[in-house]
């Protein structure tokens, strides 16, 4: 492992196999982590000692297919029912799970159209599904009822032209996405149009965040893998090729680090070295993991430690603890 200013520590891993995991992430109270897996289950590991809990079936026919996405609804959603787990898979199959108990609260199917994507508003009343479609989906979270279908190519109007890979609200309104077309549009459900376009970075992954006005992305490309945009000015105003002696790291997943009021942010993918953390004012890496196996395909931050959960390309789950308080304290001279 190569570990800038030694700042990353390798907490636990969980055995290798060979499901990959497609989609990352802790619980509200970071006691579990679920990983969304190729095998088309949800798993549901320990937070603190990576042991397996229960694996939860995603499919609806004798066919089964990747789960390429899940979300843990917010506390603050209107339904009682707590840890409830947001899982899509690639046939357009949509689960909600009480991770609890591993019951299947509600299913359904989006027809002709694989769901690569989802996120939950800040509220967790409206939950959006990203598809191959070219179409974002927002669903009512109460009734489960699909409330608008934002295909800009059906309107005639500005829309992607290939699979959405990403989704992201940016608040109530506004539902940030990008995909296999380079671009990068800003949906205003209020007219269901899209209120901005930005034409750049390729992504293949969960791999679009926000902070205030900075939009960070992880790019699927042999150069500029990261980038940073600015979301009133409509342009780019960083990138850097995430390239070590191993070669360049091709973008899966990007994501700011909520726990620290994002002062950090990382970026995964494969080749090269696979994992990348940075300092959010400075845009300066701080720290490198390159003996990833195959890869990191999604990662997310824990909500209450400077903990990292990666989901890789070999099927392990990996906990990095960042010590030192290096979000507060690095030195950052070179």
């Amino acid at each position: 492992m190569e570990s800038q200013q030694n700042t990353i520590a390798l907490e636990y891993s969980t055995i290798r196999t060979d499901i990959g995991i497609l989609s990352t992430r802790w619980s509200l109270d970071d006691s579990h982590i679920a990983a969304g897996c190729s095998d088309g289950t949800v798993k549901l590991f320990s937070g603190a000692y990576g042991t397996l809990v229960r694996s939860m079936n995603c499919k609806l026919s004798t066919e089964t297919f990747p789960v390429t996405s899940i979300r843990w609804r917010p506390e603050r959603s209107i339904g009682k029912t707590r840890n409830v787990l947001l899982a899509v898979t690639c046939d357009g199959e949509i689960f909600h799970w009480h991770a609890s108990s591993g019951k299947i609260l509600h299913s359904l199917k989006i027809e002709s159209s694989q769901a690569l994507s989802s996120d939950y508003n800040t509220e967790g009343i409206n939950f959006a599904v990203g598809c191959n479609d070219k179409s974002i989906k927002i669903f009512d979270e109460s009734s489960r009822q699909m409330i608008q279908d934002l295909n800009g190519s059906e309107n005639k109007v500005l829309g992607h032209d290939n699979r959405i890979t990403s989704v992201k609200w940016i608040d109530n309104n506004l539902v940030l996405s990008g995909g296999w077309d380079h671009n990068i549009m800003v949906w205003d459900l209020r007219n269901g149009q899209v209120a901005r376009c930005f034409y750049g970075p390729r992504i293949c992954g969960d791999s679009l965040d926000i902070k205030g006005d900075m939009i960070l992305v992880g790019s699927y490309n042999i150069e500029e893998q990261l980038q940073i945009w600015s979301l009133s000015e409509g342009k780019c105003v960083f990138s850097e090729n995430m390239t070590s002696d191993n070669g360049a790291c091709m973008a899966y997943t990007a994501q700011y680090c909520g726990f620290d009021n994002k002062n950090t942010f990382a970026v995964g993918g494969v080749g090269g070295s696979n994992f990348y953390v940075y300092d959010t004012d400075s845009r300066k890496k701080i720290g490198v993991i390159s003996d990833v196996n195959k890869g990191v395909f999604s990662l997310d931050f824990a909500h209450s430690s400077h903990k990292a959960v990666l989901g890789c390309g070999d099927g392990s789950l990996r906990v990095y603890k960042f010590i030192d308080n290096f979000a507060e304290n690095l030195d950052l001279e070179d």
